[in-house]
This record gives structure tokens, C-alpha cells and sequence, in this order.
């Protein structure tokens, strides 16, 4: 989008946005990430460290993920932000946020019993899984392979399915 498509969406005139990011698109950019970031670690992440039986901490963290993707149809900012390339300034922080939410199930499933190295298998299986389910829900215009994670995820995830 343009700078000008920018200004107008935020409802200030180009020299305004100028001023609150002077490193331009791109500055604009780490900030709707940032925000982005915090948002998910609060509301995906936080609750898998919680005190309530697993299958409801996955649940809450389905249910964030759920919201973040309209329902399971809309790209996530992290989705649009995955298809830069390595080299990009962007890659980090997404590959770092991924990271977080591996090593946060793979806790949650350690409190649970799994051994360390399965449970960051397992961890790492689940973003596949769920990843996969909305990718296919966008492309589909479906909810229903998200959905059916959700629904399923939850009661399987401890027992390794």
C-alpha cells in the first residue's frame, strides 16, 4: 500500500504518518508486527502456561488463533510476514515468534509428562498441523479445516495424536 492509502486509512495526512515514523513504510511495518507479537504472546501463549488441564489451555490457544484469522479464513499478520524472504529484516522476528510458540506447547507438554525432545516434536507438529489447517481454510474460503483442528487438537495433544 501506499503511503497516501496509509494516511487515509489512519485518517492523517501523510506528513502526520511521517512524523510518528520517520523510517517510513517499513518502520510502520515493525510496528504493526510489534503490536501484532504482543497481542498473540498475551493471548495464545500466556494461557498455555496456565494451571488448567492441558486440553483447555490448547483450546484458549485455538481459540486466539481462531480469532487472529477471522474465524480461520483471513491471513494472520504472521502469515503475511512469513512470505519475505530470509534475508529480510522480517524474518527474525517471525521465525523467533514460531520459535516461541513451539518452545511455549513443548512446555505445556513437559508439564504433562512428555519427555523434553517429544514434546518439542510434538510442539512443532501441532504448528504444522495448524498452520496447514489454515492455510487450507484461506484457500478453501472454509473455516472447516481449522475448525476441526480445534475441535480435535485439544484431547489428542497430550496423548501424542
Amino acid at each position: 500500500a501506499s503511503v497516501a492509502v496509509l494516511a487515509r486509512a489512519a485518517g492523517l495526512s501523510k506528513a502526520s504518518l511521517y512524523h510518528h515514523f520517520p523510517g517510513g513504510k517499513e518502520a510502520m511495518a515493525a510496528a504493526v508486527l510489534e503490536a501484532a507479537e504482543a497481542r498473540l504472546e498475551a493471548e495464545m501463549l500466556t494461557p498455555l502456561a496456565g494451571d488448567t488441564p492441558l486440553p483447555e489451555r490448547v483450546d484458549a490457544m485455538m481459540a486466539a488463533v481462531e480469532e487472529h484469522h477471522g474465524g480461520g479464513c483471513e491471513p494472520g499478520i504472521f502469515g503475511q510476514f512469513s512470505q519475505v524472504g530470509a534475508d529480510h529484516p522480517f524474518a527474525a522476528p517471525v521465525a523467533a515468534f514460531y520459535g516461541r510458540w513451539i518452545a511455549s506447547l513443548a512446555d505445556a507438554l513437559s508439564e504433562n509428562g512428555v519427555e523434553s525432545e517429544e514434546a518439542v516434536c510434538r510442539a512443532a507438529d501441532v504448528v504444522m498441523v495448524v498452520e496447514g489447517a489454515l492455510l487450507l481454510s484461506r484457500v478453501l474460503a472454509d473455516p472447516g479445516p481449522l475448525h476441526r483442528v480445534r475441535r480435535h487438537l485439544p484431547s489428542t495433544i497430550a496423548e501424542g495424536g
